[in-house]
Formats: structure tokens, sequence, C-alpha cells
């Protein structure tokens, strides 16, 4: 199956990976993935499925029951497809109970993070199927059922990558309404790209993604604000153990979709500069520069490596900077997490005591406060070294801050605020 751009906007690409993608026929096309699930006779989805995955089942019984569960959870054909593939070489009976455990344990999970606290292994509320192109529940892709609070890497046989992008300027960005999430939410993409040429690209890595704009509600559905506030506050604390637990991170350092350059490193919307970058390093996974132009000397390039030796200041500093932090985020502290984060910059300080979060946790079982939009930064503040900073961390606080400034908040007396002026330390 060949993916590619339409011929009209192939005068904008300087990427060839963005240009087609020629894979197995299981890959679908749009307008095969857009058909109205109530439109399709059980005859020819089974019909289709057998093309697509190389079966050759018949309408029996029991695969008609599977199939028609595959309706009642599926709008259109990209969503059915999606929840069917795993699952389509499993006996039909096995399937449907798979459908209903992973959903189950999926919305139970859920339901416990929005009561009691977030566990940090939280698996991610959605998906990325890049051969379906749709945006789907993570359970749908995801067939395994033994530890629903830490199945992260079991999305689809294949694992899931993640994307790492700073975001443009909003004069340079657009929302797109698209079938790709239901149109649940205006999609923000840099103007330049697309999301035709963003799925090209990453369909030459995996099947599976997740990416913010995507998977992560945005702003912009007015009537459906209450909705993303409600869903924030279990989804951004576990934005870092995502990266984590990926199979690989594609970067786009010069913004989605945007062809790789090395820019401004002082801008504070660089990839270097923002605060959430901090949690989307991995030193497990493959990391894969995305965007690389043709003219590019890291063209198809998976690393940095080659690079190092350039003479251009600009490139060294890059490079630098790439290392220092797999350096920092390999060993890091309170102090070193406070080092990185000061200096970046978010859109608001709240962001930048989440950001903060994973780095002091790591993968694991802990609980951590909810992320409650609009919180007054220096609570936010409070509660992430009540249930985050370790005894070493906190005595570093004591010994070095034992004063007690004025309050704007409850705070434990020898704590320092968040924004205090006088918020010093030998490495700081």
């Amino acid at each position: 199956m060949i993916v590619s751009c339409p011929e009209g906007e192939r005068w904008r690409l300087d990427v060839p990976l963005q240009r087609s993608f020629t894979g197995p026929r299981s890959v679908l096309t749009e307008d095969v993935a857009s058909f109205p699930c109530k439109d399709l006779e059980l005859d020819n989805f089974l019909t289709g499925m057998n093309y697509l995955l190389g079966t050759s089942y018949i309408l029996d019984p029991s695969r008609r029951s599977l199939l028609k569960r595959a309706v009642y959870y599926s709008y259109d054909f990209g969503v059915a497809y999606a929840l069917l593939r795993p699952r389509w070489h499993m006996n039909p009976g096995d399937a449907e109970r798979n459908i209903e455990e992973c959903r189950s344990l999926h919305d139970t999970a859920r339901q416990k993070a929005s009561v009691r606290g977030v566990p940090l292994n939280l698996m991610p509320r959605r998906m990325w199927d890049l051969w379906s192109n749709r945006v789907v529940p993570t359970w749908m892709v995801s067939t395994k059922t033994a530890n629903p609070w830490l199945n992260l890497p079991s999305v689809g046989e294949f694992g899931f990558f993640a994307v790492s992008h700073p975001w443009v300027d909003a004069g340079r960005r657009r929302s797109v309404m698209t079938s790709i999430n239901s149109y649940e939410w205006p999609v923000p993409i840099p103007a330049e790209t697309t999301l035709e040429h963003i799925r090209t690209e990453l369909l030459h890595s995996t099947q599976f993604i997740w990416l913010d704009v995507l998977c992560l509600r945005q702003t912009g559905a007015n009537e459906k604000e209450p909705l993303r506030t409600e869903e924030w506050k279990t989804d951004i604390p576990t934005i870092g153990s995502i990266y984590a637990a990926a199979a690989g991170i594609v970067y786009y350092y010069s913004g989605l979709g945007l062809p790789f350059e090395i820019g401004d490193l002082d801008y504070e919307r660089h990839w270097l500069k923002r605060a959430w970058t901090l949690q989307e390093i991995n030193n497990i996974c493959d990391g894969i520069i995305a965007g690389i132009p043709a003219s590019c000397p890291l063209y198809c390039s998976r690393g940095l490596a080659g690079w190092q030796n350039e003479e251009d200041i600009s490139v060294r500093r890059f490079c630098d900077g790439i290392d220092a932090l797999r350096i920092r985020c390999g060993s890091p502290d309170l102090f070193r997490a406070l080092i990185a984060m000061r200096s970046r910059s978010a859109t608001c300080e709240l962001d930048k005591i989440n950001g903060m979060i994973f780095l002091l946790s790591g993968l694991c079982n802990k609980i951590v406060s909810h992320y409650n939009i609009g919180e007054n930064p220096e609570r936010a503040w409070v509660q992430f070294v009540e249930k985050v900073v370790g005894d070493k961390d906190r005595a570093g606080l004591l010994f070095y801050f034992p004063c007690t400034p004025p309050r704007t908040v409850d705070m434990p007396a020898w704590l320092p605020s968040w924004q205090e002026p006088h918020f010093t330390h030998p490495h700081l």
C-alpha cells in the first residue's frame, strides 16, 4: 500500500520521508478508514478484513458476533480496524472477552486515578494507530490484561513510539478539525505542515504513536472544556512515564512536522528551552530525528553520532545541550531538576512544577496529585514536595532554606516558596 501526500502540497516538501510511504496493504488509506460502520454489511466487513490481514475466515456465528461488537464500539471502519487488528488471529470468542476485559480494566484504572490520585505508570488514555489513521482509546489496541496500571509497553504487538516536539508560536499555528480524532477538538499544528505529512513520515518507524496534540485533549471545543479539565487531572502527570515506556521517541526538534534545523538556541520556544522536553528524554530506547531534509548532513540519521565534529558553534551547542539532558535525566535529584527547569520556558509556572514530577519519581507505582488547570503554583509546589520529593532532598531543602518568608498559601514553615526571591542554592 502506498500513502502519499496530495500532489498540490508537494512543493512544500523538503523532507523525503514525508512524501510517500510504501508498506503492507494492512495500512489504510483515509477513504477506506472513513467508511461509516452503519453502512457496512457484515459480509463486506469480513471480506475487507480478510483482504487487509491476509486471512480467509468465514462468517460463522462466532465471527459474526465479533464483527457486531466491533461495529458497536466504532463509528467508522478505521476505528473498527484498530480494535480488531491486534485480535484478529485470536479465537473470536476469546477476542470478544479480551475486548471487554481490556475496556473494563482501563475504565477501572481511570476511575481509581480520578479519585485516589494518579499512579505515574497509568496507561495513556489514547493512542494514534497509524495503520488505521485513527486516535482510539488505548485499550482498543492493547490486548494485555495482566496489569492495567503498568501496561504501557504492551500496546499493539510491537510497542509504541512517542513524539517529542516544541510548539511553535501561536501565529505560526493553525487548528484543524480531523476525522483522525473523530472531530473531538481542533488539532493545533504548524501552518507549514499537515497531519498527512506527519503520518506519512511516522509510518516509516512504527504502527502506534503517542502525540500530545492528538492523544491529549486540546482547547478549542468550548462546550467540552469541562471534559478537558477532568481529563488533564490524570493525563498530565503521566506524560513523563509515557516517554519512559515508549519503544522509541521521534524528535521533531524544529516543530511538529517541520524540517530539521538547529535554529536559534536562545529562543524561548526552541526544543532545548522548553520545560516539558525535560521529561521527553529516554536513555534506553532509540531516538529518531524527524523532519530531516535531503540537504541536511543528518539525512536518514537515527541520532547525532558523526555530526559531533562539525566546526559550527551552533551545532556543537546543540549537541552538547542534548548530551547534557541525557546525563541530567539519567541521575536526577531535586536540585538538578530545579537547575534545568528554572531556565526553561512554559505556558505557566504550574507546568514547570508538573514537569519535574517524573524526573524525581521514575516509572514506578508512586501516586501523585491531580493536575488542576489554573491551580496556584505555590500550592502545587507544596504537594510536589509532599508527594514526590524524597527524604534526602527534603533534608536538603530544610538545610538550605530554614527561614520563614511571608506566605500566600498554607505551607510548612521551613519550605521555600516556588517563587521566593532568595531561593538560592550552591548549585543553582
